[in-house]
């Protein structure tokens, strides 16, 4: 439903945008243009429009309610965008298809810095148990940012999750995951530390051996 005109103009390899609407309650505004190369955008989204952003996750992580709101501006190109902005978030509730239940009560703040994204204290809840990020990760791989990122990692720690992966394992969760590589190529790594759990080999659910 739109709130004001929606403006598309197309001039040779340009698309030129200017849109205001109001989406699932809340006002989204998107300006800008896109080219192959370079990019240039700006994005003012809020609360209830954040849902919008699950077209850019391919449903892999979705945003279900909350408060919050994105300001950026996206300038470079596609395959090294630069962006500047904040993106604050509180008591959300995201939805990852990875996991069965949702990640509730998320609030923090995300910076990006031209190359780098920031993540300032961002914590959360999954069944019960405490998430929180904190550290920088590149957007593309630039040696400054890739230096930037060595000395502070982005990093998520679990503390007593109480996980339910059906057919693979039932029981608690801890320990810190390591996002290294860049935004658009991310590198997993970490340790993660199991306990009064079990890990389910070749049954459906149920029969499985503690580790």
């Amino acid at each position: 439903e739109t709130s004001r005109p929606f403006l598309i103009m197309v001039v040779v390899n340009v698309v030129n945008i200017v849109a205001s609407w109001a989406y699932s309650g809340a006002e989204v505004t998107i300006a800008g243009h896109v080219i192959r190369n370079p990019v240039g955008i700006n994005a003012n989204v809020q609360d209830e429009g954040l849902a919008l952003l699950n077209l850019f996750t391919n449903q892999q992580v979705t945003w279900v309610n909350g408060q919050g709101q994105v300001n950026v501006d996206v300038q470079g190109t596609l395959n090294q965008p630069i962006i500047n902005g904040v993106a604050t978030v509180n008591n959300a509730t995201f939805q990852a298809q990875a996991l069965p239940d949702p990640l509730t009560n998320v609030t923090g703040t995300l910076q990006f810095n031209g190359d780098t994204l920031t993540v300032e204290s961002l914590q959360g809840q999954y069944n019960k148990g405490a998430v929180t990020a904190a550290g920088v990760l590149p957007i593309f791989a630039r040696q400054a940012a890739q230096a930037e990122a060595a000395t502070n990692p982005l990093t998520v720690s679990v503390n007593n999750l109480n996980l339910n992966v059906q057919g693979l394992y039932q029981g608690g969760v801890s320990g810190d995951v390591l996002i290294g590589g860049t935004a658009l190529s991310p590198d997993i790594g970490g340790t993660i530390q199991l306990n009064n759990g079990q890990v389910l080999i070749g049954q459906s659910n149920t029969a499985g051996a503690k580790p």
